[in-house]
């Protein structure tokens, strides 16, 4: 139809119609025509150009509904436009204005959009807006400038949305958008009180804008160091394929919303349709990012795990960084993650974990970032599982790949340590050597100097040791070995008792390193070397120094135990007590209090002053005697007696000496004048103090006594006095009451301890009372061993359990643990358990070596391997007691014995005889040792047929008059019968 031909009247009516019936395409010929009648007309006339305008636009929306032609959006907005121009608060601008935000949108121009919903909600259009257009123009307005990022326009927008918005969602995508305003701003305390609203499901929690930023706002925080609120905001983050399932099932309600509005549409529904579609396109905008976008879900989670090792939670950054190991092993930063992994289980000490991991990271050839590091640890703890051979395959294995890596040293530093540990002093010495030879100056070179010394000492080459300390000393003297091996070169040439080289290192130590942890026991070994030199000033002076530079009780005791030797050899007996009451006074708690109160009676008993001795000794026994770690006691308490016969001796011997020489002109005069009755005199009365015997000899002295007996007179007065003072009850008697009152106070340590002692002077006072397993606990290592030794009689299980306890409960109780285990030893022979036995003689033999009673144990498992058959070794060990100077006398003479027995064994008679000849004719004086041999030596001469040189050996032993009564003389007499 010719829209120009038809009147006004026609052309309003059929436009109306078509309108009416939503027909806005088939409108748009007859709006055209009336825009062209109305434009030149007068205002009046032009009013109606408003609504033509409106329909116009809506037209376009329409047609770009149904064929998605952006042309159509641009001419909408034309006529929108020339709306607000014309008609700026005319009846149709808040529906037009609604409606070119959406062509805006449509045209993913959010900003402009965005401007057009600011229009609407200020006035004057805000006025005219229900609250329904209300909320649809905050929710749309807030959408715009959020996906546009512009927070400057959009922040109070945001804000409003949140305050006004009526459901969740709304507020969830105020939130939103307002969060993430905040965190382009920097202001994190604000964001944090946006976190509760994004807890439910919505559109704008699953936005992938959103997640990026939360995690830009988490890398913000950390780098601020705020660590907590970095990890709420990581917490936050959701994965990408969270995001994207999200979103496909959104879209699909979307568009099955968007199909069923499209069938309604004939009956109305266009502005939702057109609203439907926007979504539909963004959301698939969305979808079409997210699965072309790097996933950064590994990125999210390494830093959640660096997170948590930056706020020192180690258990949840090892479970991160393990997790990441699991599901990303080829990520390209894969062996970061097994690196962290590994680190964090290292601070949790997750041995199992640690070496897992680390032998998981040496397997791949193709990881060499953090290897060095890594088999350094693994070495570790390899070390602390006790898996030796792992440790040291791995640790040589890199350095023999890596001979100048920076951890080569702390790895040979391992090695040896461990070799000290294991005591393989041989094999350390071969392995350091041999890196030595092929690396004479490389980064290992310093250590393997020194662990190649410290095995040298370890063997006793003290020469050797020198050589390589010296060695560190010339060419590494600023090293991390320096310090050690100046003081250890220093014990080397104390060793050798070459002691002024020992002095000038020990001096030079001092001067260097004033304030080391070795620096008192560099003022101990000074204190010996001074003391062996006869420099007892300065020897006292270093003891003295002692307690200044270290902690050690062991070295504090010993220094103030040395003083008191010197004071005693020096007769200064004062200084000695003054010694031993300092070191009490000071060390009552953590020092060898008891050890000290011994020493301390010796003192008072060299001062002459033997009752103050015995009263110390029975205070200390009542003071500590209840306390099973007093070991000191039980020593007191072994002397006691014994100190109380020696001085009632000596005073009853003073006495009568003096007294006959004030009252007996006689014997005086024989006295001075026959230096061989004064001999003999004192030989038949041996216990005169030695200091008056001393003082006798000289023949100047006793010839003044014809002049003078001021001496004698003064000797008897402190006799006398001593005499007074001394305790007159015997010892049985008194330690018999403090048994009594032990017992009634129920100082089961105490009593027993007493009970042992009485027991051992023939006085028993427990009636024979048989012990039991719980009332070992009470018992002092000592006591325990007597306990053990009378129940071997008739409960041997009884006996093991005491020795096994002096072990488990007293392992610093020395010369009882060595008992104890010497008895254990015997103990186990005497059931027949030789193997048994071997150990516990080898473990003394380990713990002891230098111990005065240690022979008994290597003689111990001697016999013990005789008794196994095993004569090799049983020989071997005989032959280290034949060695030894030490053990010279009988010891040897028995060792000589039982490897001639061992010969026996195996029937090879000229090597048993020519042992058992050894020992009759070098030790004759063990009459046990003396007559078995002479016997044995007869019997391997007859299995030789040597039949006269057998009468001779029996002859020889008969002819002997010392060795008569013996244990082999009827045997030996009866063998010479016999020929």
């Amino acid at each position: 139809m010719d829209t120009s031909r038809m009147t006004l009247s026609e052309l309003q009516r059929e436009t109306g119609s078509l309108i009416e019936a939503r027909d806005y395409l088939g409108a748009r010929p007859y709006l055209m025509e009336m825009v062209k009648r109305f434009e030149g007309e007068g205002e009046e006339m032009r009013k109606s150009l408003n609504g033509v305008y409106f329909y116009l636009g809506l037209g376009y929306l329409v047609q770009y509904s149904e064929e998605d032609n952006t042309t159509y959006l641009n001419e909408a907005i034309k006529w929108f436009q020339r709306l607000e121009k014309e008609f700026p608060n005319g009846t149709y601008s808040v529906n037009a204005n609604f409606a070119m935000a959406d062509a805006y949108r449509g045209q993913q121009k959010f900003n402009e959009a965005g401007e057009v919903y600011a229009k609407l909600l200020t006035p004057p259009l805000e006025m005219r807006l229900n609250s329904e257009q209300r909320q649809d123009a905050l929710r749309k307005i807030v959408a715009c400038f959020y996906i546009a990022k512009n927070w400057a326009a959009g922040q109070n927008w945001f804000a409003l949305y949140l305050r006004e918005g009526r459901t969740v969602d709304d507020q969830s995508k105020a939130a939103a958008a307002l969060m993430e305003a905040y965190i382009a701003q920097g202001k994190f305390k604000e964001t944090m009180t946006l976190l509760p609203y994004l807890v439910n499901e919505s559109p704008a929690r699953y936005s992938l804008q959103l997640n990026v930023a939360l995690l830009d706002a988490g890398d913000k925080l950390s780098k601020l160091q705020r660590f907590n609120e970095a990890m709420l905001m990581y917490r936050m983050v959701l994965t990408v394929q969270e995001i994207v399932d999200w979103q496909e099932s959104y879209l699909a309600d979307l568009r099955s919303q968007y199909e069923l509005l499209k069938i309604t549409s004939s009956t109305g529904g266009g502005d939702q349709l057109v609203e439907l579609e926007t979504q539909v396109a963004n959301t698939q905008a969305q979808l079409d990012a997210l699965k072309k976008l790097d996933d950064y879900t590994a990125d999210l989670k390494v830093r959640i795990a660096r997170t948590y090792l930056l706020t020192g939670r180690d258990w949840e950054s090892f479970f991160a960084y393990k997790e990441l190991v699991q599901e990303y092993p080829e990520h390209a930063a894969a062996q970061d993650f097994l690196y962290a992994a590994f680190s964090a289980a290292t601070e949790l000490k997750l041995t199992d974990e640690v070496i897992a991991m680390g032998e998981s990271y040496v397997s791949n050839k193709s990881w060499h970032k953090y290897a060095d590091d890594i088999i350094v640890k693994l070495c570790q703890f390899y070390l602390e599982k006790g898996q030796y051979d792992e440790f040291f395959d791995l640790a040589k294995g890199f350095l023999a790949e890596n001979p100048e890596s920076a951890y080569a040293g702390q790895v040979v530093f391992l090695m040896g340590s461990t070799y000290v540990k294991l005591e393989r002093f041989g094999d350390m010495i071969n392995v350091f050597e041999g890196y030595l030879q092929k690396h004479p100056k490389g980064m290992m070179a310093e250590g393997c100097h020194y662990w190649v010394g410290l095995g040298d000492i370890f063997m006793g080459n003290y020469e050797d040791a020198i050589k390589q300390f010296s060695v560190i000393l010339q060419h590494y003297n600023t090293g991390a070995y320096a310090e050690d091996s100046l003081y250890r070169r220093g014990i080397c040439y104390f060793g050798l008792e070459q002691y002024p080289e020992a002095e000038k290192d020990f001096i030079e130590f001092v001067k260097k390193y004033p304030k080391t942890s070795l620096r008192g026991e560099v003022e101990y070994f000074l204190g010996d070397i001074y003391a062996a030199t006869g420099n007892v000033d300065r020897a006292l002076k270093h003891y003295s120094n002692v307690e200044k530079f270290t902690t050690s009780p062991s070295f504090i005791r010993n220094a103030y135990f040395q003083k008191g030797k010197l004071y005693e050899a020096n007769h200064r007996y004062d200084e000695m007590v003054v010694n031993f009451q300092d070191y009490m006074n000071t060390y009552r708690e953590e020092g060898d209090f008891t050890g000290a109160l011994f020493e301390l009676g010796r003192a008072r008993e060299l001062q002459g002053r033997p009752q103050d001795m015995l009263d110390a000794y029975l205070d200390g026994v009542m003071r500590f005697g209840n306390d099973p770690n007093s070991y000191g006691i039980d020593l007191i308490l072994k002397v006691y007696g014994q100190k109380y016969d020696e001085n009632r001796a000596e005073i009853d011997a003073n006495l009568a000496f003096l007294e006959k020489l004030k009252s007996d002109t006689a014997f005086r005069e024989k006295i001075i004048l026959d230096r061989q009755f004064l001999f003999d005199y004192f030989k038949q009365n041996p216990d005169i103090s030695m200091s008056i015997q001393e003082a006798f000899y000289p023949k100047k002295f006793r010839e003044g006594l014809a002049q003078d007996m001021t001496p004698v007179d003064e000797w008897l007065a402190q006799a006398r006095r001593t005499n007074e003072a001394f305790p007159k009850e015997s010892p049985a008697v008194t330690l018999r009451r403090a048994y009594d009152k032990a017992m009634l106070n129920q100082e089961m340590t105490l009593a027993m301890r007493l009970a042992m002692t009485l027991d051992n002077m023939g006085a028993p006072a427990d009636g024979g009372h048989i012990y039991t397993d719980q009332e070992l606990r009470f018992a002092s290592p000592e006591t325990l061993i007597w306990i053990g030794g009378k129940a071997e009689d008739f409960d041997r299980q009884l006996a093991r359990q005491a020795y096994l306890t002096v072990i488990e409960a007293h392992p610093e109780s020395h010369e009882s643990l060595l008992n104890a285990y010497l008895a254990l030893g015997a103990l186990s022979m005497a059931n027949g358990q030789t193997y048994e036995a071997v150990n516990f003689y080898r473990e003394a033999q380990d713990q002891f070596p230098g111990a005065a009673g240690i022979v008994l144990a290597v003689m111990g498992e001697a016999d013990a391997l005789r008794k196994q058959g095993d004569l090799d070794r049983a020989r071997e060990k005989y032959q280290e007691v034949i060695a030894r100077r030490e053990w010279r006398g009988e010891p040897q003479a028995e060792a000589l014995y039982k490897t001639g027995l061992t010969y026996m064994e195996e029937q090879d008679w000229p090597s048993a005889q020519a042992f058992f000849e050894r020992v009759y004719i070098g030790y004759s004086g063990f009459p046990e040792w003396a007559s078995g041999a002479y016997y044995q030596s007869g019997q391997a001469l007859e299995s030789m047929g040597r039949r006269d040189d057998a009468r001779r050996t029996y002859d020889e032993f008969l002819a002997n008059p010392s060795l008569e009564g013996s244990a082999y003389y009827d045997q030996i007499k009866q063998a010479r019968s016999a020929l």
